[in-house]
């Protein structure tokens, strides 16, 4: 009985070990425009080489995401309804020797009804 109670104790007093800690770092997505955070977007890790999705985040209530990665070429998109997509340039970290942090600022540009009028004509040949 003392072994289950000391154990007990034991596991209500100790960190989850599964779960690793967040880093401090975060990348924010936010509004070119206004600069204000946006909340719910979506930033995706690619792995250069072959163009391969590694993981994706949706930014939380002030924008925040981040992704921790080990040795590789990266490069990150980012997109919300009502605004365009945006892809970073690459992110060289072959030469590493732990896990890095990719936390980069990121500005999203909002799309306007004339601008995605002048975009889907475009696409079709038109203008």
């Amino acid at each position: 009985m003392a072994v289950c109670l000391s154990l007990t104790r034991a596991f209500l007093y100790l960190p989850p070990l599964s779960r690793p800690e967040q880093p401090a770092e975060w990348g924010t997505v936010k509004d070119e425009k206004t600069g204000a955070p946006l909340s719910h977007a979506v930033v995706r890790l690619f792995s250069s080489p072959y163009n391969k999705l590694v993981e994706t985040r949706v930014t939380d209530s002030r924008g925040r995401y981040n992704f921790v990665v080990g040795q590789n070429v990266f490069y990150l998109t980012a997109t919300r309804e009502g605004y365009w997509k945006t892809q970073s340039f690459s992110l060289d970290l072959r030469g590493s020797r732990k896990p890095e942090v990719i936390a980069a600022p990121v500005r999203l540009r909002p799309i306007t009804e004339s601008a995605a009028l002048d975009a889907s004509k475009e696409s079709f040949g038109e203008k």
